[in-house]
């Protein structure tokens, strides 16, 4: 059975006059990455010319769908006809249909193929992205919900899958580097960013003078109460104040704090490392 394909076209953000046509089986954004990666190989087909002069000349690829769900090959091969028969120079170098949508690779030729691409240097290896370039991924990418069977498929491909001793070595480095705890000029920013982002969040909402009253109550009660972030703390101030005391030994077992205070060893290793409770001095 053929597997449902998305026909597209590729356009540029010059004139948007339509230049390739293709097909996928998966997302377009993807699709378009892959595009982008064989023009940067210096492939000498037509396509991937026709690419790198449109980027060169300050503009961009757009892909745009033209059918969904369509028959694997047929739908491409007549949306290549309809267009040339209008006359739009295509740079396809086919009719279209050709293709391995679908098609899986056998285990001896990946093998081959990672001997071959072993200490060869990665097209994108040394290019930064621009703060723009981030910017439109990060918008891409916001708010995307990975599927259930997607989630299986990377559990799947990640089992059995073992760390290089290098990976292990970096890994180790990163944690062995000592925890610096915030200073209040940090923890200052921390709380004005965090404001900024609430602030621009309820931009043109307007409270009720009486609920911003209830919220000041509120706020006051809790903190009185010893409540932090909206649940009780385990521990009071003066414990905290204790228990960095007692950490200042480099003697002390940080689980037998854990257990005379009735706390998880990580609530101690935090305090220690100054992520909680912060407020109290």
């Amino acid at each position: 059975m053929k597997p449902t394909v998305t026909v597209y076209s590729l356009s540029s953000s010059k004139d948007g006059i339509v230049r390739y046509i293709g097909q996928t089986t998966g997302r377009l954004d993807k699709r378009l990455i892959h595009h982008h990666y064989d023009s940067k190989k210096l492939s000498t087909i037509h396509k991937s010319n026709w690419i790198r002069s449109v980027i060169t000349s300050g503009y961009e690829i757009v892909i745009s769908p033209i059918e969904t769900n369509a028959e694997w090959g047929t739908a491409e091969i007549k949306w290549i006809k309809f267009y040339r028969d209008k006359g739009v120079d295509l740079v396809n170098t086919t009719d279209g249909g050709e293709g391995v949508v679908g098609y899986v690779r056998d285990a001896e030729w990946r093998r081959r193929r990672s001997e071959l691409m072993k200490g060869k240097p990665s097209a994108n290896a040394g290019n930064k992205l621009s703060e723009e370039q981030r910017r439109k991924i990060s918008e891409s990418q916001r708010g995307k919900v990975i599927s259930l069977e997607q989630r299986a498929k990377i559990s799947a491909t990640m089992k059995g899958m073992k760390k290089t001793p290098e990976h292990i070595e970096k890994i180790a480095a990163a944690n062995r580097k000592p925890v610096v705890p915030p200073t209040d000029e940090e923890l200052a920013a921390k709380a004005a960013r965090k404001f900024a982002n609430l602030s621009a969040r309820s931009k043109g909402k307007e409270l009720s003078v009486e609920h911003r009253q209830n919220i000041a109550s509120g706020l006051a009660t809790a903190y009185m109460e010893g409540r932090r972030r909206g649940h009780m703390a385990k521990l009071t101030d003066d414990q905290v104040r204790e228990i960095r005391v007692l950490l200042a030994d480099p003697m002390t077992v940080q689980s037998y704090l854990a257990k005379r205070f009735g706390v998880s060893p990580s609530a101690i290793s935090e305090i220690k490392s100054g992520k909680s409770y912060q407020f109290v001095k």
